[in-house]
């Protein structure tokens, strides 16, 4: 392709991923590809420093300099100046390969300068006399893996004289061959492919950190192996490339438990001879992705990916980068489709010159990328690990490579083999944590029921204290009468063996008694809250079939039970026999029914029996009870089997149990630790937490067990600190199904320093598995179900077999045992222990990544101002899932939600950072003392208790202009989010860019990492070279505005009578005085309020005696009239205020507050048009709230912009810029008609002007889907929406499918750089018309015709009034139109701490005689979430019922394009949305299919 140099290229799609990749993670070696190349043989120096100059000017790679220009980067060909290779001489140093070493890394570690600079640096190195290297270093943008095999190749043979005669190809070749590519069918029906391919996105693989640096581990696959998987693959008629591919998704499968496995492969991207001969970024990554079948053979499956390899390759030149856009990946919160890449070598570029090795760079883009090299000359396979060392160490990569052999072996010695019956351990490994880990077979009275076992203990102990309670006691002997005198009362009433007894009771000293003595009648127990509400306690009664109630507290009227009920604290009960009963009981008979909750609403009874519980207790007691004086508090509730320890465990000892009252004015525990008589306490993480804020150096506590819920490791270790260290803190894990304990591990600081405690190894007799759904063990590292068999395990649940079945099921790895499915994840820990993860049924997805909410918490918990932390997700109001973090402070003041994700960014990735921050009192809990999660309150307000958009100042005000522009969103507000309006990396660097020509800066990189956009705006600042804008009063003349010109053209004969207003009722909070002083400070801010007019030379000027004047009120008191009267009053002197104004001498703008009594006080504001439009009633509210706010700050507004002098005296300098073809458009519209004929006129004759509206509006959720989801369908702005409706009326109406509306907009454009209006008031308005073909196509065609018609108008209409009135350049007529403007949302604009809009009239705005400038006003806005039409017209010109229909058919028309558009599942696209492509709309419907 012939160019001249110095002629500007679009970046080819490879080299965009790269730029904005560079962009974003700027000054890093992470694109820098490198190598050294050891010399062989003689070396002539300088013939080889000749020879690569040589090379180097031969590939305009090497000469491509890159450059931004109106937010776009571009690149050039730039002559070659380079005129001679480095060379550095090491041969002297003292040990020249450490030397070496050094010096290479440095070099790898310098970045390039991108801008208009060289990309590539080559030297050589001399190591001795006769050895001499090359080092070579080259950006990715310009050079890829293949361009080393081409640099290897053609430096030797131009060193060697032995040049193939061909020319270089051209890397611009490409740059156009690629840009014929994206207009071509073949892109469609890629593009097809891989939309449908990618329809739903993938789960992702791994969990990412932050940080790209990386870590290269390098593993030889010995040649008998490597020959073996060769032979394999080729006996599939396979590559082994593809082979690998299917090894590796295989692993994948089995580690990470996914089916649907995607992965990225490198492609080449030359398909000639000419292309793979030239230097240049061609690779792209092409995403590969297979579901796996496990039922399918390997052989089945290899099938399956070759399949799916070659299917992909058929559409591999569909630019990735493009495809990540297609399907809006960081909308979803995706980094990427993939975060493991595989590429495989077979070839070497080594010669007899140079025997080049690429070096790593040591940087990591993705989080792993597997090389597979095959050019081994003894046959050995090389496999090099690139790996971030934030998400994976040497130790994974170690295991993951050794694991991945041993699947290849199984699948060698038999490809057949199905992939559910692969396994990743070894049988030595499936020996350690089958086996080895579950041998806990112990000793223990397993043919004794719990009851026998006390019964001994009375004997061995008589005289101890079993129990106490406040000053009362009962030795063992004691405890033992009562509970058989009580039995006797329960066998007298028809209780034994098998019955069932419920015990509804609050603590007390008797609370053992009555459960002993349910136990010694053979019956089982059934503990009821004493919480528990009567419709639940009835259904538990009824379900258990209890034969009796015990309880000590009198019991719920309305708890219909008809068995007996027996007060077991009426001493009545202990007078009769108290001897120990002769009842035949077995260790198979149940001891108690606990109901848990249950998923479809009705609790469930977990059956215990006697020998799970005997199991459990003789285990306990070995592991808690250290002396006989040990003691365990009783406190927590029957109903939680927590408390099953603290009963049995020191019944069977001779241990005493202490019980403790609810105590309703203090926490129980407290109570406990202040008692100072317990040695042993069983609490939940969730109690233990309330203790952080004690210390008790000389407690008699020395063992906290802690169940029930997660221990985090940072909850452990404070609690050894307020105990002074002389406390021992055991987790114990085990659902309600195994026997309160199943697990236990003793809290070490010293080795538990990760987010959670582990749950240890499992108790005596007990066996843990960790499986995956096929039963299967999974290694270590590897997240698996927890399985739990062994003698503590529940018999099932009571009268659910079906659920029975369900979770109870054959252990495979013993006959006839059962082992329990509980629902719960863990991994096993290298050092033998497993960690618990959580539900299986809660874990937490979002944006394609698996979130442990307890790695969260830790970080919180970490943060020095937190004290508790507790992270959720949830959908939000906007219906996004999010996350949300409930904190406890341990600091006092405010904690900026800012700060905390500042601080979480450093040890978190962006998708792990909580979405909001709540700080509560502290964390609700649950009855049992787990976290209720229900409880947490449901606000979405971070901190900050303000609506964001209610504080927008300059900066934040200017950075929503850029947002709007480049997201080409109609409105984006402060608490939007980035990524849900469409951002993604290159807008962020388009939003940057643009912020930098406004005097803001802002990096990309903060810009994606603070995806709220009140977030963003809090890292942008202010450039040093901000331009700065003069802050004092402006003073001197101004031309005439366009708007201005078109004004005085009108001749109005009031023309000092041609007002806008607002009406606003005050808050009670306003003083009057306030707004008089608020009022002051506006003019004196607002330069634009002290403008007057000079009639005799036709200009404006600002008024300088305004300065030196007070600002008067107006202050009218109607509160002693009828709120009838009142209204009246008010219409009439607001007409007066607004009608008397003189252009020439008096301010411009008046306020006058009304007293209306119990209805309040409004405050009318009315500025003359000519200093106000709609956008400066914004800015003018916001100012007054903002000083209303601050009283004694009245001097705080934020700076001024640009001034309204200045912006029309750069209009004049804009204009005669313009251009004839600029102009031509204007003058292409012809002759301008409303298409209103003289049939819609009255026929009265009464010329007088009378001036008349009619209403109507959309409700609140089709106002919504105006402003969002109808856009999508076409990618519309609303306001394309509103006219196309409106010329569909116009056409309907007049029959005329030609229709010219007149427009008007803000006209605040940015014609020239830097300008800022984003704070000055005055009259900005542009008017212009918009001749619009109206056919009778279907709906899809006539959106795209009208969309493409709309977007027509040049510069937004700004040109119109300017080539108007400010030069002589345009004559077009000024015949009447229908006029529509579009003022936006105005909810923003009401500040309901100060003012709200007021629904009375102030008078009319314009005087009586003035004549409406258009056939008709017709204006949309939103108020109060809802669209208001209002059309103004003469009711001499148009029948009252004519506007009436007109407005009806409107408002059909507008409802119908919403309607239909919602409807539409698919996009369809138009030329304007691809501007940098010239495509009509016929071509582009071709290549979206449509």
């Amino acid at each position: 392709m012939m160019f001249q140099e110095g002629s500007r290229f679009p970046l080819t799609h490879p080299q965009k991923r790269i730029w904005y990749i560079e962009k974003l993670i700027s000054d890093s070696p992470l694109h820098h590809i490198c190598g050294t190349a050891e010399l062989k043989g003689e070396i002539n120096l300088s013939h080889l420093q000749e020879t690569i100059l040589r090379f180097l000017r031969k590939h305009d790679s090497f000469r491509l300099h890159f450059f931004e220009e109106d937010e776009e980067v571009y690149q050039t060909v730039s002559n070659f100046t380079l005129n001679k290779i480095d060379f550095f001489d090491f041969s002297q140093d003292e040990d020249p390969s450490l030397r070496l070493d050094q010096w290479i890394r440095q070099e790898i570690e310098k970045p390039f300068s991108m801008i208009r600079n060289d990309l590539f640096y080559l030297a050589i190195y001399r190591m001795s006399e006769s050895c001499y290297g090359l080092f070579v270093k080259v950006h990715h943008l310009i050079f890829d893996g293949w361009s080393i095999h081409i640099l290897a190749k053609q430096i030797y043979e131009m060193y060697k004289g032995i040049e193939s005669e061909h020319t270089a190809g051209s890397y611009i070749d490409y740059i156009a061959k690629e840009q014929q590519y994206l207009q071509s069918e073949r892109l469609v029906k890629n593009k097809e492919f891989w939309m449908k391919k990618f329809e739903t996105l993938p789960e992702l693989l791994f969990a990412e950190n932050q940080g790209y640096e990386g870590k290269r581990k390098s593993f030889m696959i010995d040649p008998s192996l490597s020959a073996k998987m060769k032979a394999v693959a080729e006996k599939a008629q396979c590559s082994l490339n593809e082979w690998y591919i299917m090894l590796l998704q295989v692993y994948l499968h089995k580690m990470v438990g996914r089916r649907d496995i995607v992965m990225g492969t490198p492609v080449y991207n030359r398909s000639g001879k000419r292309e793979k001969e030239t230097v240049g970024m061609f690779t792209s990554t092409m995403p590969l992705r297979c579901e796996i079948d496990v039922d399918s053979s390997v052989s089945e499956y290899l099938k399956t990916v070759k399949r799916e390899i070659r299917q992909s390759y058929m559409h591999q030149k569909y630019p990735y980068n493009l495809l990540a856009n297609d399907l809006q990946l960081k909308k979803h919160g995706y980094d990427s489709l993939f975060q493991l890449s595989v590429n495989y070598y077979n070839f070497q570029a080594n010669n007899q010159l140079l025997d080049p090795e690429e070096l790593y760079s040591g940087h990591q883009l993705f989080p792993m990328q597997i090389v597979v090299k095959d050019w081994s000359e003894e046959g050995s396979l090389q496999l090099d690990f690139d790996y971030r060392t934030s998400m994976f160490t040497d130790e994974y990569i170690e295991q993951m490579n050794s694991r991945m052999l041993y699947l290849a072996e199984q699948i060698l010695q038999n490809p057949d083999v199905s992939i559910g019956d692969l396994t990743l351990l070894s049988d030595e490994e499936t020996r350690e944590l089958v086996y080895d880990f579950n041998h806990t077979e112990a000793e223990y009275p397993k043919d004794k029921t719990v009851t026998e076992l006390f019964e001994e203990q009375v004997k061995s102990t008589p005289n101890r204290i079993a129990v106490s309670c406040r000053n009362e006691s009962l030795t063992y002997e004691e405890l033992n009468r009562k509970a058989n005198q009580l039995a006797r009362v329960l066998v007298g009433s028809g209780i034994g063996r098998d019955s069932i007894v419920g015990i509804f009771a609050d603590h007390s000293l008797h609370l053992p008694v009555a459960i002993l003595g349910i136990l010694k009648t053979g019956a089982a127990y059934v503990p009821i809250d004493v919480q528990t509400a009567s419709g639940r306690m009835e259904e538990i009664l009824r379900d258990s079939g209890a034969s009796a109630l015990l309880t000590n507290r009198e019991v719920l009227k309305d708890v219909g039970f008809m068995g007996t009920v027996i007060n077991f604290q009426d001493e009545q009960w202990y007078t009769g026999d108290s001897s120990n009963l002769q009842v035949t009981c077995s260790p198979n008979d149940l001891v108690y029914m606990i109901y848990t909750s249950g998923s479809t609403g009705k609790p469930k009874g977990v059956m215990i029996e006697h020998r799970g519980l005997v199991n459990y207790v003789w285990w306990a007691q070995k592991m808690y009870v250290k002396e006989i004086d040990d003691s365990f508090a009783l406190y927590s509730s029957l109903a939680f089997d927590l408390t099953v320890t603290s009963i049995f465990t020191p019944l069977i000892g001779g241990n005493q149990i202490r019980v403790y009252p609810e105590n309703d004015e203090n926490f129980v525990l407290y109570d406990i630790l202040e008692d100072n008589q317990v040695s042993i306490i069983k609490l939940t993480p969730a109690h233990l937490s309330l203790l952080q804020e004690k210390t008790f150096p000389h407690s008699t506590v020395k063992r906290l067990i802690v169940g029930g819920e997660e221990l985090k490791g940072s909850l452990a270790q404070s609690i050894q600190d307020v105990f002074h260290g002389q406390i021992e803190i055991l987790n114990e894990y085990g659902p309600t199904e195994t026997v309160v304990g199943c697990m236990i591990h003793r809290f070490d600081p010293s080795t538990d320093t990760d987010a959670a405690v582990p749950i240890g190894i499992p108790a005596d007799n007990v066996q843990i598995y960790l499986l995956d759904e096929r039963l299967k063990p999974v290694p270590k590292g590897c997240i698996g179900e927890m399985y739990i068999s062994g003698d503590g395990v529940a018999r099932g649940y009571w009268n659910r077999s079906d659920l029975t079945d369900q979770c109870f099921i054959d252990q495979p790895f013993g006959a006839g045992k059962k082992m329990y499915k509980t629902g719960d994840l863990a991994k096993f820990l290298d050092r033998g222990l497993i960690e618990y993860i959580g539900r299986k049924d809660q874990q937490v997805k979002l944006r394609g990544y698996r979130i442990e909410l307890t790695e969260i918490e830790y970080r919180l918990m970490n943060l020095p101002y937190v004290k508790e932390a507790v992270v959720i997700d949830r959908v939000s109001s906007t219906g996004q899932k999010q996350l949300y973090a409930y904190l406890v402070k341990a600091v006092d003041g405010d904690i900026p939600a800012l700060a905390i994700k500042q601080d979480l960014a450093n040890v978190l990735p962006a998708y792990m950072i909580p979405a909001h921050f709540l700080f509560i009192d502290q964390i609700p809990l649950t009855k049992n003392g787990k976290i209720n999660r229900n409880q947490l309150p449901m606000g979405e307000l971070s901190v900050i208790e303000i609506d964001p958009d209610q504080v927008v100042g300059d900066r934040e005000e200017l950075v929503l202009t850029v947002l709007q522009e480049i997201l080409q969103m109609d409105s984006v507000h402060l608490h939007d989010d980035f990524y849900q309006l469409g951002g993604d990396s290159i807008k962020a660097i388009q939003i940057a860019s643009k912020l930098k020509q406004v005097g803001l800066k802002v990096r990309a990189k903060d810009i994606l990492a603070h995806s709220a956009i009140h977030e963003m705006v809090a890292c942008v600042e202010l450039d040093q070279n901000e331009q700065r804008i003069e802050q004092g009063a402006v003073d001197g003349e101004i031309p005439l505005s366009p708007i201005a010109s078109w004004f005085f053209t009108q001749s109005f004969p009031e023309d000092h009578h041609w007002n806008q207003s607002v009406l606003l009722s005050l808050n009670e909070q306003v003083k009057v005085d306030q707004i008089e002083a608020v009022m002051d400070v506006l003019i004196r801010q607002h330069d634009t309020l002290r403008i007057n007019v000079n009639r005799e030379n036709g200009t404006m000027f600002y008024n300088a005696a305004h300065l030196s004047r007070p600002f008067q009120l107006t202050r009218i008191d109607l509160s002693h009239l009828s709120y009838e009267s009142q209204q009246s009053e008010m219409e009439r002197l607001g007409l007066e205020l607004k009608s008397t104004m003189n252009l020439e001498e008096d301010l411009l703008i008046d306020a006058c507050v009304f007293d209306l009594g119990e209805q309040g006080k409004r405050l009318l504001l009315t500025a003359h048009h000519l200093i106000m439009d709609a956008v400066s009633w914004r800015i003018l509210l916001g100012d007054m709230a903002s000083l209303l706010e601050n009283p004694n700050r009245l001097d705080g507004l934020l700076p001024k912009t640009h001034s309204y002098q200045y912006w029309v005296n750069e209009l004049h300098s804009y204009v005669a810029n313009l251009t004839e073809d600029e102009i031509q458009y204007w003058k292409s519209i012809g002759k301008r008609t409303s298409g209103f004929s003289s049939s819609d006129a009255t026929m009265s004759g009464n010329q007088l002007q009378q001036v008349a509206q009619v209403q109507e509006k959309l409700n609140a959720e089709e106002t919504k889907a105006l402003l969002t989801s109808a856009n999508e369908a076409f990618r519309t702005e609303p306001v394309e929406l509103l006219i196309t409706s409106l010329a569909l009326a116009i056409k309907e109406h007049t029959n005329q499918s030609r229709v010219c509306i007149e427009m008007e907009g803000h006209g605040r454009e940015e014609f020239t750089p830097g300008l800022d209006l984003s704070r000055t008031i005055g009259w900005f308005t542009s008017m212009y018309p918009v001749l619009l073909e109206v056919g009778d196509e279907e709906f899809s065609a006539q959106m795209k015709s009208m969309k493409e018609q709309i977007r027509k108008v040049p510069n937004k209409g700004l040109d119109y009034l300017i080539l108007k009135h400010m030069s002589n350049r345009l004559q077009d007529g000024n015949e009447p139109l229908v006029r529509f403007n579009y003022l936006g949302d105005f909810d923003a604009t009401a500040y309901p701490k100060f003012f709200t809009f007021a629904s009375e009239s102030s008078g009319s705005e314009t005087g009586q005689v003035n004549h409406l400038t258009a056939v008709m006003d017709i204006t949309a806005m939103i108020v109060n979430q809802e669209l208001q039409l209002s059309i103004t017209y003469n009711e001499s010109e148009f029948h009252t019922e004519t506007m009436a229909s007109f407005m009806k058919q409107w408002l059909s028309h507008l409802q119908g394009i919403l309607k239909q558009c919602c409807n539409q599942e698919q996009t369809q696209f138009t030329p304007s949305d691809f501007e940098m492509v010239n495509l009509s709309q016929e071509e582009l419907d071709l290549l979206t299919g449509i």
